[in-house]
């Protein structure tokens, strides 16, 4: 009687570490399933968010292309003063952070119809100190009077009408004279998943 009761106390024994290391393994191989379950959707995750921002990307070059068809399409007078119903200002802005609702005021921003869920919105900037021209009329110099500082740039050769807002070398050796000045174009676009992108462009034009 006595050997049986020690045999069946060590049977016992062994049979609760066995069912003890199968607790630990089933507990393992659940939390392996659970991290690779996490890296899968945090991969998933990363993938449709780098989606969302190229897309978002693309959707401001309808904003760029938008603004500067605006831009091209205006005379030198009309762009002295600020037109803002078309989200234009004729001097530069002092704003450093575009991240800010503050940076975009309502009656000063053009929203682009919205499509495939992205809205676009833009501003253009005349890189000059302040408004007007401060010159007579018909004076290339205008743009740099006292008091009208404004970032310019002058044509290279065979800039004509039709080349105006391309860009050229800078190692180009040869100018034609004619004035170009720059516009600071930003875009924001908003769209799903709270997805935003800000792009800044330099534009050019003839100030005649």
């Amino acid at each position: 009687m006595h050997g049986r009761y020690s045999y069946s106390g060590r049977y016992r024994r062994q049979r609760g570490v066995v069912l003890f290391v199968a607790l630990i393994a089933v507990l393992i191989m659940t939390l392996a399933g659970v991290a690779i379950m996490r890296t899968l959707d945090s991969s998933s995750t990363l993938g449709g968010n780098l989606a969302y921002r190229q897309a978002a990307l693309s959707n401001a070059d309808r904003g760029v292309n938008a603004a500067f068809s605006w831009l091209m399409g205006q005379t030198a007078t009309a762009l002295w003063n600020d037109q803002t119903a078309f989200g234009y200002l004729s001097s530069r802005t002092l704003i450093n952070d575009w991240t800010q609702a503050a940076s975009w005021p309502a009656g000063q921003v053009v929203t682009l119809p919205a499509m495939n869920g992205y809205t676009v919105d833009y501003q253009i900037f005349r890189l000059c100190t302040v408004q007007g021209n401060n010159q007579p009329v018909n004076n290339p110099g205008a743009v740099n009077a006292a008091g009208q500082s404004c970032n310019t740039a002058l044509g290279s050769v065979g800039s004509g009408s039709s080349d105006l807002g391309n860009s050229h070398g800078s190692e180009s050796p040869q100018f034609n004279g004619n004035l170009l000045l720059h516009y600071q174009i930003v875009v924001r676009v908003s769209g799903p998943r709270n997805t935003r992108s800000y792009v800044q462009v330099i534009a050019s034009r003839g100030v005649n």
